[in-house]
């Protein structure tokens, strides 16, 4: 959860991602890579598409695939688990991970060649924006002279978000509508956090 709260007017608002992904013209999908930006068209909080991974996430990726590389090469599982299961679980575990990271590579550098459009609010399709490099980014609040400061609550528990996505091509237009939950009679996921 992101909470944005102005430092020099009492404006608040706690905002967080939907799931989104783009569906490649060969049915692979790619999560949507989302920034919370200032609108000037919606005049608040919105999300819009971001082109590029957020540079701290992108580096931590890569470490952890470098990580799990040498590992496999090595053999050295360094783990939790006992030695044991380390040696019987981690093998399969490090070379998933490394071929996720692989595969994310991979359908970034085919959604970039597809992709024509530019980056846009996903509430009102306003291509005039800025859209931070970072997910955690402070924001401008615009007509107040305030900065919009980001915070967030990270939960600690382990849980399986069983909402199916919002789909879009890889321009950015919505093709279908998430649900909450895989359920046959599910309902629709909403579009715009709940009170924003």
């Amino acid at each position: 959860m992101f909470h944005f709260t102005c430092d020099t007017c009492d404006f608040r608002v706690d905002i967080e991602y939907v799931p989104r992904v783009y569906v490649l013209p060969d049915g692979r999908t790619l999560t949507m890579m989302q920034r919370h930006v200032w609108c000037p068209r919606c005049a608040r909080v919105s999300v819009a598409e971001a082109l590029t991974e957020d540079p701290d996430a992108l580096a931590a990726r890569l470490e952890r695939r470098e990580h799990h590389l040498e590992s496999v090469h090595t053999g050295n599982y360094v783990s939790a688990f006992t030695k044991a299961m380390a040696q019987k679980i981690m093998p399969d575990l490090c070379r998933r991970w490394i071929r996720e990271s692989d595969e994310m590579d991979q359908l970034i550098a085919d959604w970039k060649r597809l992709r024509t459009a530019g980056q846009t609010c996903l509430r009102c399709g306003n291509t005039n924006m800025r859209v931070p490099e970072k997910s955690w980014a402070d924001l401008p609040h615009v007509p107040c002279p305030g900065t919009l400061r980001c915070t967030g609550t990270i939960v600690g528990a382990v849980f399986v978000d069983r909402r199916l996505p919002h789909q879009y091509n890889v321009q950015g237009e919505l093709v279908r509508r998430g649900r909450m939950s895989d359920d046959d009679d599910a309902e629709e996921l909403y579009l715009w956090w709940p009170g924003t």
